[in-house]
């Protein structure tokens, strides 16, 4: 198996989470942050905050 490169072994959520809230990803994933934050996982809380700086990076063509 391949190691993926550092830009593209955060997709797999990102991707899963556009796919299954579409247009509502974006307030999903701040509800989200919300209910970790309540129950004190920072960790996860700092996971979910680069979820949507991948969704950006993924919706902007390349030129």
């Amino acid at each position: 198996m391949t190691a993926l490169r550092p830009e593209t072994e955060r997709l797999p959520e990102p991707l899963t989470i556009r796919r299954m809230h579409n247009d509502r990803a974006p307030w999903w994933i701040v509800k989200r942050i919300g209910a970790l934050a309540l129950a004190r996982d920072g960790a996860s809380v700092e996971r979910f905050h680069k979820i949507p700086v991948e969704l950006d990076r993924l919706a902007v063509p390349k030129s």
